[in-house]
């Protein structure tokens, strides 16, 4: 019961303190990590392989 009420506690005081701007910038920072990282392997994908 005790572990419960403290995970509760835990998830309330995040749920108040929910930024959703700072979620929605962490969010796009992980997308533009994914972009960037993809952009590179086709770049390094056409050199080495000559287009294929």
């Amino acid at each position: 019961m005790f572990k419960s009420l403290k995970k509760f506690r835990r998830s309330w005081s995040e749920y108040v303190n929910y930024d959703p701007e700072a979620a929605q910038l962490a969010q796009a920072g992980d997308l533009i990590d994914l972009e960037m990282i993809q952009r590179d392997l086709d770049r390094r994908g056409r050199r080495s392989y000559g287009g294929y």
